[in-house]
This record gives C-alpha cells, structure tokens and sequence, in this order.
C-alpha cells in the first residue's frame, strides 16, 4: 500500500508526498510527472527516490536534503527501453512498477558533505534492517495508459 512505513523507533520527522501514485502514457515518447516532496517535520530531512525499474524510468534530482517546511520537486520520467513498441505485453509488464521513497532526519549542514551524507544513508540502512533507526520509506505506485488517453498526476512541462 502506499502509507508510509517508518521503522520502530521513527520520530516526529515526515516527509510528505504530493501523491502515492501517478499514471504515465505509453508511447515512444517520454512521459513525465512531478512528485513535491515537503519536509512536515522539525528537522532536516535528507531523501532519496529510487525505481523498481531503472531501465525504464529517471528520477531528476534523485536525492537531497530539505530544512523544515521547505518542499522539492521531482521528475519522475518514463520512457520505453529503445526498441521496444507500446503493445499489450509491454502492459503486462509494467503493473508491478513503483518508485521508493526514503527519508531520515540529519542534522543542518549534513547535505553540504556528500560522503558523511552516504555515510548516514548506510548508516541508517543497516538500522532499517534490524527494525530500529528514523528511516522511513513511502511507496510511489505507477499505472500507465494507452498514448492519448487522458493521464493522472501533475504533469511536467516540456521545457
């Protein structure tokens, strides 16, 4: 489901998400939706978005950090893999496609210092394993309609 899971011990900290699902249109064109990220907690909260499906999907920025209440805006950009053509297979396949979304409090100025940021990403992984740490993950599902069908979301502009 799309309810955000944090893990045992998670504070106050939240990340909310402007949706928990977004519909893409199949073409051979790319199809691009936005997702708002809005740090709802009292601290920085860095995130991270990540695809089932990599070949098949870019996430601009993938990462960041946010101070409490500030927001960001991510694309979340599908495309066919080259050769491929829209049919009912292509479908098939995509039902089981979604993004994640992890965040994690840090403290202020840890975004600045891209190593002790992979660092406490690691970090807090190996405490998620165990049941224990502040990380917490939300579900982004994907469904997808045929080119000209009328699509759900916030669609991106083309630049």
């Amino acid at each position: 489901d799309g309810r955000a899971k944090p893990s045992a011990t998670s504070s106050a900290m939240s990340l909310a998400l402007s949706t928990t699902s977004v519909q893409f249109e199949i073409s051979t064109r790319p199809s691009k939706m936005a997702v708002t990220l809005t740090a709802t907690g009292g601290e920085h909260t860095a995130w991270k978005v990540m695809t089932n499906a990599p070949a098949r999907y870019r996430v601009k920025p993938t990462s960041g950090v946010l101070g409490p209440g500030e927001s960001a805006e991510v694309a979340l950009i599908f495309s066919l893999p080259t050769g491929t053509s829209p049919s009912f297979d292509v479908a098939l396949e995509l039902r089981k496609d979604k993004f994640l979304v992890r965040s994690m409090p840090v403290a202020e100025g840890v975004g600045a210092d891209a190593a002790r940021l992979a660092e406490e990403w690691t970090l807090a992984a190996a405490a998620a394993k165990k049941g224990e740490g502040k990380m917490l993950e939300q579900k982004i599902f994907c469904t997808h309609a045929a080119e000209g069908a009328e699509t759900t979301g916030e669609p991106t502009p083309e630049p």
